[in-house]
């Protein structure tokens, strides 16, 4: 309610609070910030002593909503623990430190991931780069049955194209020149474990041939061997480039991309997961710190309200390089 006094200091509501005896206070308007309200606009006294009118009460009404649009954007940004985490409920069955924020979107997420996790299949993780897809598969591993074998990371992107059959199905010594010793992959590395493909969009089309292979029967030849290896593996792949395309344009195998796509995850990127955003920026800001050897920063409510309201900007942004 607003409040308009021509004299503070003569009227009843008013004249026996201390201040407005010291400073003989006379014209007061206030107008409340938000509703219930969070504040006022408090404009005191006129130069020519006179009251205030219609006008300056219509001025500090509408000044006062304006103020209580922003005042609401920068509440938004709460300290810890005063927003709600849609995740804790999750998270007592699917361990994922790593993993940061609260939102309904990640929760999403981490639900999906706990259902997929203690069954062996396979699962396609989709989204943006930098979104924590390799964070998810991590999780994944660590709550399924094969938590206690090997996670055996592959970048399909940073493998030369000649040497993407022996990177992952190992090669034995002797078989083409640069083979001077037997390796045994990394499929056979992750015995036991999983084996996460991230980028898996970027694999050439020729080794697409020997992943599926893989896929159906689980079996494998080392490059150079006429040995046959069965591959204890779970496989999980990673992609952010929309494979339907790929297979669209005959760059990627219609049937690897149906093997690959039998249970699918989508990472959410940063304009679905706004209210993580400054959960996000405090774990990048302290684990910057701890890399570094710096003392540990904490970042001001200020600069979070302002990280808030350039939400917008983000957009689809990486999560890593917030």
């Amino acid at each position: 309610e607003l409040v308009d006094t021509p004299s503070a200091k003569d009227d009843p509501r008013f004249a026996e609070r201390g201040s407005v005896r010291r400073n003989e206070i006379d014209a007061v308007l206030c107008a409340p910030v938000g509703t219930p309200p969070i504040g006022v606009v408090y404009v005191q006294g006129r130069a020519d002593g006179a009251s205030f009118d219609a006008r300056h009460r219509d001025c500090a009404a509408l000044f006062a909503q304006q103020l209580a649009l922003v005042a609401e954007r920068v509440r938004g940004v709460r300290a810890p623990g005063d927003d709600v985490d849609h995740t804790a409920d999750v998270r007592r069955r699917f361990v994922s430190p790593r993993l940061i924020g609260k939102s309904r979107a990640l929760a999403r997420v981490l639900s999906e991931a706990a259902s997929m996790a203690p069954l062996d299949v396979g699962v396609l993780i989709t989204g943006p780069s930098g979104t924590g897809k390799s964070e998810l598969a991590r999780a994944i591993h660590a709550n399924s049955r094969r938590a206690g074998g090997p996670f055996v990371a592959v970048n399909c992107a940073a493998i030369p194209a000649n040497l993407v059959e022996s990177e992952l199905f190992g090669v034995e010594r002797g078989a083409h020149s640069t083979a001077t010793q037997r390796t045994v992959g990394k499929v056979g590395a992750a015995r036991g474990g999983t084996l996460f493909l991230d980028e898996v969009g970027e694999l050439p089309f020729d080794a697409q041939a020997k992943l599926l292979q893989l896929l159906q029967d689980r079996q494998y030849y080392p490059v150079g061997s006429a040995q046959l290896v069965t591959a204890d593996v779970r496989i999980i792949a990673a992609t952010n480039v929309d494979l339907r395309d790929r297979v669209d344009k005959q760059t990627f195998r219609a049937d690897l991309y149906y093997r690959l796509n039998v249970v699918t995850i989508e990472m959410p990127g940063l304009a679905d997961r706004r209210d993580d955003l400054p959960d996000l920026a405090r774990h990048l800001c302290r684990d910057a710190c701890a890399r570094h050897g710096l003392p540990t920063l904490e970042l001001p409510r200020a600069t979070l309200a302002a990280l808030g309201e350039a939400r917008v900007v983000l957009g689809r942004g990486r999560v890593d390089q917030l």
